[in-house]
């Protein structure tokens, strides 16, 4: 099939399409300007014959703005505009001061503030077309919002959590007013992502969709699950034991604490998970004696003897807390997922899938991702579906749990999906994905993963692309977490395998978690010069790095593994232990 190698679609979203486009390099701003007001007018005086007056009023904003004094700002083009209504030069650096900022607080979706902005452009200079723009993205964007809550809704219903929860927190920002109708499904997303970030071990992401979601049921008056609130704690601990190298300032411990007196949380790990934030609230202050005291605590009584090694003290409070680490304990395959109504497998057709499965409710549910995901991949590769060859339906078959999956597919840990293809004469006979019903990563995940893989056979059909290049397309159809993941794994690797090793690849269900990190990294860097449809219509299933550096776009083969290699990896970097063999 012929892929036009300058061919991209537009996004489908409707909701904030062309909103953020301009988002230009400023200091974040705490606080809005005080007044953004049309100023008022004053008697007519004679334009000045220079440009003296609008380069000094450039130079005092560009140093306001650098001091992070925006209201100061504002105020002096203000004042400079009122002194010279008709200088056509300060009323450009006023414009161009507004729109500065309006652009700056739509990339921080503070939609009331930059509108404030771009209408005092717009009584400045009526008409004026960025300013108008702007505001109409932001017009539409709240016309939008009913069709974008509903996708979230569905979003929320088949895992897609991340998306989901964005999808609330524009939808907030932009009709603030509209809150409290949102709060529940927007905290459900928020602990949806927490969770995924949880599963692939992003602490620092997980923390702060944790928290999202405590402060949203404190504001829906819902009490937090104490699961939720131990993988908030346990999330923390981790995301600070790995920035242990940073000094926060004792406000911020001061604020951590109060969030967590204000949970009230008392289950059987509380105790250690706060004496361990304790020890890392004295260490980080460099009280080395309290904080060897504090970890003691966290380790009885467990272990009676606790180091006075600052170091080996908080090692040992950390693996305590490891211990708590429990991603069942999360329950997303609980209830009805544990539930089988048949003995034998069951049939659920759609379009393009033949589920086999014992619980019709859940093969409907998995049956609305793959849905959901082939349109998607199939947006992502700028294709439209019907572009996409599909003459048989694909089989999945719905394993009750990982032992009845490996049992089947003859797999081993840490296998949890996989994907067959037969073919004859160039002809795909038949597509296969194998998944079991407690992998906590099912829906977003492991279905994305492995149907990718399907659609580029079918795509490709008797013209296989280099194992690597399959398998980075396959991972940039998993959810963003997975991404966060791969990309952490990779930068934890010693030394990378090269791209010529990459490329001699062919194992085509590898365990090797170091060849999925390298994949997605060599993914990430393809995709700066190179479309996926691009990646897709590659011709030769073998090839060296100098032929994919120069059908990618890249000046030789040197330039591209400078670029793969270039996040070079810190050894002394401490980082939650990864299990070998263990895509966490």
């Amino acid at each position: 099939m012929p892929f036009h190698p300058s061919r991209r679609r537009l996004s489908r979203s409707v909701f904030l399409h062309g909103l953020l486009f301009a988002v230009i390099a400023l200091v974040r701003m705490p606080t809005p300007p005080t007044a953004l007001a049309d100023p008022p007018k004053r008697p007519h005086r004679e334009a000045p014959a220079d440009k003296t007056a609008a380069v000094q009023l450039r130079s005092r904003i560009k140093a306001l703005l650098k001091d992070g004094r925006i209201d100061d700002a504002v105020r002096a083009a203000q004042s400079a505009l009122r002194d010279a209504p008709e200088d056509n030069a300060i009323r450009r650096e006023f414009i161009d001061l507004h729109l500065s900022l309006g652009r700056s607080w739509l990339a921080e979706e503070r939609f009331n503030d930059a509108l404030t902005a771009l209408d005092a452009v717009l009584r400045v200079q009526p008409g004026q077309p960025d300013a108008a723009l702007l505001k109409k993205s932001i017009d539409d964007a709240r016309r939008s919002i009913p069709t974008r809550l509903a996708q979230a809704r569905e979003w929320v219903g088949i895992e897609w959590f991340e998306p989901a929860f964005n999808a609330y927190r524009q939808a907030v920002a932009l009709a603030p007013e509209r809150r409290n109708d949102w709060l529940k499904g927007y905290r459900a997303a928020a602990i949806g992502a927490g969770d995924d970030d949880y599963i692939t071990k992003n602490f620092h992401q997980a923390f702060y969709y944790y928290d999202a979601a405590l402060k949203l049921g404190d504001e829906a008056g819902i009490r937090p699950a104490p699961a939720v609130v131990s993988r908030w704690m346990q999330s923390l601990v981790h995301a600070l034991d790995d920035d242990n190298r940073v000094r926060y300032p004792a406000a911020y411990w001061k604020i951590i604490f109060e969030r967590i007196s204000q949970t009230e949380y008392t289950g059987p790990d509380a105790a250690a998970l706060r004496a361990t934030l304790e020890g890392l609230a004295f260490e980080h202050a460099g009280d080395a004696e309290r904080a060897v005291q504090a970890y003691g605590r966290a380790v009885r009584p467990q272990s009676r003897r606790t180091s006075s090694n600052v170091s080996a003290a908080r090692r040992a409070a950390i693996d305590m807390v490891r211990k708590e680490y429990n991603v069942e304990a999360i329950g997303r395959r609980a209830d009805e997922w544990k539930r089988n109504d048949t003995e034998a497998m069951q049939l659920f057709e759609s379009d393009r899938f033949r589920i086999h499965h014992r619980n019709a409710v859940v093969a409907q549910q998995v049956g609305r991702s793959l849905d959901f995901h082939f349109a998607r991949i199939a947006d992502s590769w700028a294709l439209d579906i019907d572009e996409i060859p599909w003459e048989t339906k694909a089989d999945v078959y719905l394993h009750s749990d990982r032992h009845a999956f490996l049992e089947a597919t003859g797999q081993s840990p840490p296998v949890t999906a996989i994907s067959r293809i037969r073919m004859q004469g160039g002809t795909i006979q038949q597509k296969i994905i194998h998944v079991h019903l407690a992998d906590p990563m099912l829906l977003s995940s492991s279905l994305a993963h492995e149907l990718a893989h399907l659609m580029t056979a079918e795509i490709r059909r008797d013209r296989p692309l280099p194992a690597v290049i399959a398998e980075g397309l396959a991972l940039n159809a998993e959810p963003h977490c997975r991404h966060r993941q791969f990309a952490r794994l990779f930068e934890e690797q010693k030394q990378p395998a090269s791209i010529r090793r990459l490329l001699a690849f062919d194992d085509v269900h590898p365990t090797d978690v170091s060849f999925y990190s390298a994949a997605h990294r060599l993914m990430t860097v393809l995709r700066t010069r190179s479309h996926p449809a691009d990646l897709l219509a590659l011709r030769s299933e073998s090839m060296d790095a100098k032929e994919l550096a120069r059908k990618c776009g890249f000046a030789d083969a040197r330039q591209l593994q400078l670029m793969y290699t270039r996040l070079a990896p810190d050894e002394n970097r401490a980082r939650i232990d990864n299990q070998p063999g263990s895509t966490n």
